[in-house]
């Protein structure tokens, strides 16, 4: 297996090699490119970690559907699978890709579809972080990173905040965004995919918030497949 390093993502190419012998399956096709890694998340928390680094990791997010973040989710989550580390997802409502990350290896936990800030949820999401004790939460998407972020702060859990955009959708939730803004001082780090959503962070953040930007990984193995099918 070859490995391209850059600044934030690490790509891996595999499909050429001549060893491989074995079928492709839907998991193998989901990713090739990663947006945070073991290393990224050792450096973000300072995690003291044993000569068997495997992590008990929770994803929480909305719904399964088929946007941008839970496409991201998907691959960084199969990854992290194939890495070694016993991957959790918490959800409101499974969709599309709900079949290719359980065939990965990602344990899925429903949380009931509750919509808004609503303690029936939250009551769901503290008991699942209590049930898995995860080393890390991570949440995505605003009611997640609200109800997650408690959940993770209630547990004493580590907690990643994903930050999907920039301060102009903001302007378009202004009270919850502020509460959101309030209670992410307390994560462990801000994880960006544009310039834009980290300086959203930056201008109200404690010093000693982490913030970094990693930009939204590719599905290099899906592109080439595609591409074979239009030559």
């Amino acid at each position: 297996m070859q490995s391209v390093e850059t600044s934030n993502v690490w790509c891996y190419q595999s499909w050429n090699s001549p060893h491989r012998t074995r079928q492709k399956s839907p998991c193998d096709l989901i990713f090739s490119c990663i947006l945070l890694d073991h290393a990224a998340l050792v450096w973000f928390l300072q995690l003291k970690i044993t000569a068997a680094p495997i992590m008990v990791l929770l994803h929480i997010i909305p719904t399964l559907g088929g946007g941008g973040a839970e496409r991201q989710l998907r691959m960084l989550a199969a990854e992290q699978v194939r890495r070694g580390h016993s991957v959790h997802l918490a959800v409101r409502r499974t969709a599309i890709y709900e079949d290719q990350m359980r065939e990965c290896g990602v344990q899925i936990h429903k949380l009931g579809d509750r919509r808004s800030v609503n303690p029936k949820l939250l009551l769901a999401i503290t008991r699942a972080i209590r049930k898995i004790k995860p080393v890390i939460v991570q949440t995505w998407l605003p009611q997640m990173d609200f109800l997650g972020g408690i959940g993770a702060l209630l547990t004493g859990t580590r907690w990643i905040v994903s930050e999907r955009t920039s301060a102009r959708y903001y302007g378009e939730i202004p009270v919850f965004a502020r509460l959101r803004l309030l209670l992410g001082q307390s994560a462990s780090s801000i994880v960006a995919n544009s310039s834009g959503g980290e300086q959203y962070w930056r201008m109200s953040a404690r010093p000693e918030l982490r913030l970094a930007t990693i930009p939204n990984a590719l599905d290099i193995a899906g592109i080439r497949e595609a591409g074979r099918g239009m030559t």
